[in-house]
Order: C-alpha cells, then structure tokens, then sequence
C-alpha cells in the first residue's frame, strides 16, 4: 500500500505506534542482500517466517537459529480487503472485528495446515 494510505490508517488504528518504510533496494545488490543489511542494522537476533513462504530457508538463514522461527500460516483476507473493511472511504465498512481474538488464533494454530483459514 502506498505510504499514505499506511499513514491514514493512523485515524482509525490509534493503538498502532509503529508503521515501518522499507528503504528502496540499491539497483546494485540483490533482494536477498537488501534484506539481509536491514536485519543487521536493525540489530535484529531471529528472523521469523510464515511456513508457507518460499523465501523460508533465507529468512531462517538470516539470524540466529531457533526451533521457533516458523509461524504457522493463517488463510486470511488480503491487507487490501482488511484496509477496505476498516476504512469506509476506500469501499468498505468499519469492522471492529477485523483482526482475530487470541481464542480464534488458538484454534488455528491447533488446527492441521490445511485446515488453518480465518474469515474476515
């Protein structure tokens, strides 16, 4: 999503401290590097990834290695359906519901692989 709209989301989000800008990729070196110098600078100890990532095994490579750095994968609406939902004036309508309870995300980890989708 374009920074304003990230920004904008401030309004309707105020427990949201933090939104992140990734600096732009030097043409020079590859997205694997790129990534890799943001981890470092950021001082960063684990890199975690979603289980079904196809980057896994160099988002695991990244830092330090630990039996817990793979999040099981969560089917859920895409950020643009989620940014519609809560904000009316880009098509749709405020839901304070958007984002899973603990017991939702619980029984999704607890669910087989297949079987793990949250509808928003």
């Amino acid at each position: 999503m374009p920074l304003p709209v990230r920004l904008s989301m401030w309004h309707y989000n105020p427990h949201v401290r933090i939104i992140t800008v990734v600096p732009e990729r030097e043409v020079e070196i590859s997205e694997a590097e790129h990534y890799q110098k943001i981890f470092d600078s950021l001082g960063a100890t684990y890199c975690f990834t979603d289980e079904e990532d196809p980057n896994r095994e160099e988002k695991i490579n990244r830092g330090k290695k630990a039996g817990f750095l793979i999040i099981p994968h969560l089917r859920v609406a895409t950020t643009t359906v989620r940014t519609q939902k809560l904000m009316p004036e880009f098509g749709g309508e405020k839901r304070e519901d958007i984002f899973p309870s603990f017991e939702e995300l619980f029984r999704l980890f607890t669910l087989p692989p297949d079987q793990r989708f949250l509808e928003i």
